[in-house]
């Protein structure tokens, strides 16, 4: 299991709190402070966010299932947040789709299972450049499929 951690800041909205990441808050105030600097004579100026106060908070990642009923001890809880996220990838797919000029529609429904099931480009991309990452997903898999993978790479490696 890993951890991610990541500063937020409250900053007041009016009566209201608003949080935003710190990276966030500090481009907010540099770009206020480039319209300020910016502004002419006698424009209103543009309010500078202000920090109220801020927090790092750590965030647990799971790296397998195992790991993730770790951390969701309650089934439900788990299946709650999986469907959740293949909900945002589902909606992520269709608006590609929807939105392509390319797109054709088919007759009856366009299932997603294939689809969403796979990782997204970016993601793979960035897996795929990641010798740590592969190499902690690797040590995750039980024995079996440890080997089973290294007899592919072995073949792969063998075919050349």
């Amino acid at each position: 299991m890993s951890q991610k951690t990541e500063t937020y800041v409250a900053v007041r909205d009016g009566a209201d709190l608003v949080k935003m990441t710190e990276k966030r808050f500090e481009n907010a105030v540099k770009e206020a402070h480039a319209k300020n600097t910016a502004a002419r004579e006698g424009e209103a100026l543009v309010d500078t966010p202000e920090r109220v106060f801020s927090q790092t908070f750590s965030k647990p990642e799971a790296d397998t299932l195992e790991e993730a009923q770790k951390i969701c001890t309650d089934i439900n809880v788990l299946l709650t947040y999986f469907n959740r996220g293949l909900g945002l990838r589902c909606e992520k797919e269709i608006s590609d789709l929807i939105t392509d000029t390319a797109f054709v529609p088919v007759d009856g429904i366009w299932d997603l299972t294939e689809v969403v099931g796979r990782l997204p480009e970016r993601t793979r991309t960035k897996k795929a450049l990641s010798t740590e990452d592969m190499l902690s997903h690797i040590k995750g898999l039980p024995k079996e499929q440890r080997e089973a993978l290294l007899n592919e790479f072995m073949a792969v490696l063998a075919a050349d």
